[in-house]
């Protein structure tokens, strides 16, 4: 009868030392990850703002519609088919028109 408590408290200490150890592990320092930022790895040279920062934005901008022409873009057939109400704020609506070359389309869409 006096050997289960025994059993039992070794199991307990047991699981209590791997808990312990487990704390220790996960508060030991971690080596910050090598990233090298440079012309090798990085390199965005503008459009820069007023301040001197890269304008990302305009960056995403002129890369994702490098090639893109009003023949093979297909916001221009998907704007005539769903009207220009699709988007919905007023002023990126007139910047995007203006930026695909669109002067008036339809409101409701063909």
């Amino acid at each position: 009868m006096a050997k289960k408590p025994r059993k039992r408290r070794r199991i307990v200490l047991i699981i209590v030392g791997l808990l312990a150890l487990t704390a220790i592990f996960l508060h030991l320092p971690v080596p910050p990850p090598k990233l090298q930022v440079g012309p090798e790895t990085t390199v965005l040279l503008g459009p820069l703002r007023e301040d001197g920062t890269v304008d990302y934005a305009a960056a995403l901008e002129a890369e994702a519609s490098r090639g893109v022409t009003a023949e093979n873009n297909a916001a221009i057939p998907l704007l005539r088919v769903l009207g220009p109400e699709i988007i919905e704020d007023p002023l990126v609506r007139a910047e995007a028109l203006k930026k695909l070359g669109l002067s008036s389309l339809p409101e409701d869409g063909d």
